[in-house]
């Protein structure tokens, strides 16, 4: 595989941004000259790191180029700070990563890399925040992905936040960013919100947690019995033994790219 590390001036974001793209190469019994006349148009997965991540985070810890290079796709791995992938309009110049994506990064790399832009060529999915962000990203523009393949992550009912909750505070940021809970409610940034508006035309989606997870499972298992009660057609799978771990998410690679492309099949 190649490795392509972009830097660039990110409008959206007021600021410089990092991503790393994997990109199948002429391999060693092909002709060079002949494999780069192709013109091929690569699949790509959009692939969306958690929260102290960045866009090295999943070359680091996982076997995503071994993945890549087996299935001959091109990943994109951009970096997002630790922001939930919203947009902070009153960060610094306005850090807008929900609009940098769709309106920045994906035209960039569409029109800069051999990436093919139809739907069922586009794959979006992460880890934790980034598990969120994909799903974010998956249900706001359905038209743009075909499945969404969600890590240690799930939607949740921000009506209940809990003051005795780590994660009150960051909860509480995110409904301030929006402008209060009435707007997050109605924002896409309310992921139960976005299955309701889009419940007659979601991608393919598929939720998965380790039973060990102290972050995620306990609302893992509420999104899991909504799921079943009102979109069966959502896959919740639970795995024994498993934390919040990149022990985990490196495993559960191999069941994304089979779910994405189907290989043998």
């Amino acid at each position: 595989m190649a490795l392509l590390h972009i830097n660039h001036t990110a409008r959206n974001l007021g600021q410089n941004c990092d991503i790393n793209v994997l990109l199948p190469e002429c391999e060693l019994m092909q002709k060079p000259k002949d494999f780069y006349a192709q013109k091929i148009e690569y699949p790509v997965i959009w692939l969306l790191h958690g929260t102290f991540g960045d866009y090295t985070s999943w070359l680091r810890m996982t076997t995503i180029e071994q993945y890549a290079n087996e299935y001959k796709v091109a990943v994109v791995m951009p970096s997002a700070g630790s922001g939930n992938y919203m947009n902070w309009d009153n960060y610094a110049m306005g850090y807008n990563w929900f609009t940098y994506f769709t309106e920045e990064l994906m035209p960039m790399v569409y029109n800069w890399l051999p990436l093919s832009q139809k739907k069922e060529d586009n794959f979006i999915a992460g880890l934790s925040m980034g598990g969120r962000g994909a799903t974010m990203f998956g249900l706001s523009y359905p038209q743009l992905f075909q499945q969404i393949y969600c890590m240690s992550a799930v939607p949740i009912d921000i009506t209940k936040n809990d003051i005795n909750s780590p994660f009150y505070k960051r909860t509480q940021n995110l409904i301030d960013a929006c402008g209060g809970e009435e707007v997050y409610i109605n924002s896409p940034f309310n992921l139960y919100q976005l299955l309701e508006k889009n419940k007659d035309s979601l991608p393919q989606m598929t939720f998965v947690c380790g039973d060990q997870d102290p972050i995620c499972y306990e609302n893992y298992k509420v999104f899991e019995a909504y799921a079943k009660k009102y979109y069966p057609e959502i896959e919740c799978k639970e795995f024994p033994g498993y934390g919040h771990e990149w022990k985990f998410w490196n495993l559960m690679l191999d069941d994304m790219f089979h779910k994405f492309f189907r290989k043998g099949e």
